[in-house]
């Protein structure tokens, strides 16, 4: 006997779909929003490392423009520690000091590494030279990822530089 089409079109939709279908289709759906998850962490800790060596630089070329201009007829500097970048007066820096001006780097990044000469935490600016004794490195990375990194280097002449890496 011959099924009708009617029939033979209302058998093909009963069937539905199948467990191992249904699996298939869920592992491949977890697996794209997997990648694009991945894709958008890596670019958004880019652009975290990108913003905070600009914001270290940025704080670096401000304390060497004070020291340049002879301002209070003091010498400036920064102090770095693994969560932030101090700008400070004097020619020390002192934890306390009420005209400390701190910038914090975001949670995902820290500074994980300085190496300056005279292996302190702090670059310090002459009056009117603008030079420093302390020059060296800061390397900044990702908390959960040390291999993506940012290097500032510090020159014995004052100005700073950024080496992506």
């Amino acid at each position: 006997m011959k099924k009708s089409i009617l029939a033979k079109k209302a058998s093909f939709f009963q069937e539905g779909f199948s467990v191992a279908e249904i699996v298939i289709s869920i592992g491949i759906m977890a697996l794209l929003a997997f990648s694009a998850v991945y894709s958008f962490s890596s670019v958004s800790g880019d652009k975290y490392l990108d913003k905070d060596s600009h914001m270290i630089l940025s704080v670096l070329d401000r304390a060497r423009s004070l020291a340049l201009s002879g301002n209070n007829s003091l010498q400036y500097g920064v102090n770095f520690t693994a969560t932030s970048a101090t700008l400070f007066s004097g020619s020390s820096y002192s934890a306390g000091a009420a005209g400390n001006q701190v910038s914090k780097v975001d949670s995902p990044v820290q500074i994980s590494g300085i190496s300056l000469a005279g292996g302190g935490s702090a670059v310090v600016f002459s009056r009117l030279t603008g030079k420093t004794s302390q020059s060296g490195t800061l390397t900044l990375s990702l908390v959960a990822s040390s291999t993506k990194t940012r290097v500032i280097t510090v020159y014995g002449t004052g100005i700073s530089e950024l080496n992506k890496q």
